[in-house]
């Protein structure tokens, strides 16, 4: 049995940079594809107010309650293709995020989007916590997803970066002090 050096290895020293989970945070949405089926106030609504998760959130979806956003008209859109984070409205004016096991389509109308880079923020909350929205264009959407693309591709590289055999990450750490072999 051979003693290795103990001291800090470079490929151990320094911070990892991981995604922001902080649930806190307020969700960025960008508006549609269905909102004008709102009325003006609902949209001020949506984003000015505070939603709760509900008890009704799986892997398929996550039912907020809160304040009921109005529609204009009757439900009468057929239905068509949806994406992770559309937030469907129903006709009781509930909102509602489609998530990851989401339906391929939908019939409801949707007045907003979640960014994908907001996704796996939203889904660390769980029943009761707040949820807040801010409504930002397109152009700001790809902004923050691509900056959150390029730290994920940077923290993925960290972590997959070898640590050498078991042996050489347990000599590595500090797991006892005072230890004295002859």
């Amino acid at each position: 049995f051979t003693l290795t050096d103990a001291s800090n290895q470079a490929n151990r020293i320094g911070p990892i940079l991981k995604p922001n989970f902080n649930t806190n945070d307020l969700i960025h949405a960008v508006l549609g594809p269905q909102d004008q089926y709102f009325m003006n106030t609902a949209i001020k609504i949506f984003s000015d107010s505070i939603f709760k998760v509900s008890d009704n959130y799986d892997r398929m979806g996550m039912q907020l309650t809160g304040p009921k956003l109005e529609l204009k008209s009757a439900l009468s859109i057929p239905s068509e293709p949806v994406v992770k984070g559309s937030i469907q409205v129903s006709g009781d004016g509930i909102p509602t995020i489609l998530l990851a096991d989401h339906q391929t389509t939908g019939g409801y109308p949707k007045i907003a989007t979640v960014i994908s880079s907001d996704i796996n923020r939203l889904v660390q909350l769980r029943s009761n916590q707040n949820v807040e929205f801010i409504i930002i264009n397109s152009n700001e959407a790809l902004q923050k997803t691509r900056k959150f693309l390029d730290m994920k591709e940077k923290y993925l590289q960290k972590i997959s970066t070898s640590r050498g055999t078991l042996e050489q990450r347990l000599m590595s750490e500090n797991l006892i002090g005072g230890v004295e072999f002859n």
